[in-house]
Formats: structure tokens, sequence, C-alpha cells
């Protein structure tokens, strides 16, 4: 079982940070999400509390089962000003599934390329700087199919880690499915492979992984 990544930092809740510069506001709002669904109607949400600003420009990063997904828009200014910097103080802490939205009001005079780009990434760190940062495990979806003779052994190797067990049962066998943190899987492998050296019947295996 491949260990080397069993744990990534995100963030705790919703927390926001305000920037100024001649005249322009910029508002950063930092937030954790799990899928780009979760961004998307946080993205709505923020454009129909914050009527009347020029840009919602923005940047996220999601750990996904097989890599990271990240992504920055513009949103109309400038190439790189605004998405690029929000990004950059996401990946500098190398915070993972979590999204920073900057929305801007036009104070009227024209900050420059340089001026934009502060302005952009200060909003965002300010956002990020009042959030907390916590750990999110890397977890593992499980699967394993028995004979009933062996449920009970089953039961009692997966509960001992006071994880819990999902059970699906059917005419010849029954089902079981159990997220299990990554830290503890190999002690709970091990006994499966004890029990199944000791049995034909039973079949076990990772389904997915994921950091929650």
């Amino acid at each position: 079982m491949e260990n080397s990544e069993i744990s990534l930092q995100t963030l705790s809740q919703t927390t926001e940070g305000i920037y100024t510069e001649k005249g322009s506001k910029f508002i950063g709002i930092a937030f954790p999400i799990t899928n780009e669904e979760d961004f998307k109607n946080k993205l709505k949400e923020t454009q129909g509390e914050y009527k009347g600003a020029r840009h919602y420009c923005f940047a996220y990063t999601i750990k996904s089962a097989t890599e990271i997904i990240q992504r920055s828009h513009d949103a109309g200014e400038p190439s790189g000003t605004a998405g690029r910097p929000i990004l950059n103080q996401i990946t500098k802490l190398s915070l993972v599934n979590v999204a920073v939205i900057v929305v801007r009001y036009f104070g009227g005079i024209l900050l420059g390329t340089a001026g934009l780009v502060k302005a952009y990434g200060e909003a965002a760190r300010l956002a990020i700087e009042k959030n907390s940062i916590v750990t999110i495990e890397k977890k593992y979806l499980i699967k394993i199919q028995s004979d009933y003779t062996n449920y009970q052994k089953l039961i009692d190797i997966i509960k001992k880690q006071k994880v819990l067990v999902e059970e699906y049962f059917y005419e010849d066998y029954v089902l079981l499915k159990s997220v299990i943190p990554v830290k503890i899987y190999d002690e709970i492998e091990k006994e499966l492979l004890i029990l199944k050296s000791k049995s034909n019947k039973i079949e076990f295996s990772i389904l997915n992984h994921f950091f929650k």
C-alpha cells in the first residue's frame, strides 16, 4: 500500500479579507470545497450577494482521487493579473480543496498590471489569513465479499478500529463496505489477509480513495 501522502491541508470555514487601492475595493472570500460543483454554487451565491461589482475573479485547487485540479480565472481583468496571484496564495501554503473569490468594485482609477497583481494577491492573502488551516486525512473505501461463516469475524476486525461498516446481505454472500483512514489500513489489511488465507470465500479490495 502506498502511504507517502496520508494527509493534506485545507481551510475550515468561510472568511473574508478586504484590500483597497485608489478607490477600488477588493473583497477576498476564502472557503473549503470538495468538488467543482461546490465552487460553482458558491460563485453564484457570491455574485448574488455582491451585486454591481465589476469583476468576480477566482482560483481553486481540488484533490481528486487521481490528480490535483487547479483553476484560475481573470474574469475580464488583463490576463494573469487576477486569477494567477489568487492561486499563488493558495498554492504557496500547499492548500487543497480550497477556493478564493475576489470581488472587485472599481474605483475609477486604473491600477496597472503590477497594481492589479498586488491587489488581488493581497485580498486573497487577507481572506486566507483570517481562516484556520486544518488537516484532512486520506481514506480508503474498501469492499469485502464473504460467505456467512466468516461474517462475524470480518465485522470484528473492522469494528475493532472503530470505523463504520455498511452491510449488504445477499442470498449466497454478504458484501461489506467501509471507509478506512489510511493510517490504520495496514493493520486491518494484515488481519484480512490472515483470514483470507484460511478461507477461499473472502475477497477484498480498495474501491476508491479520497481526502476528508
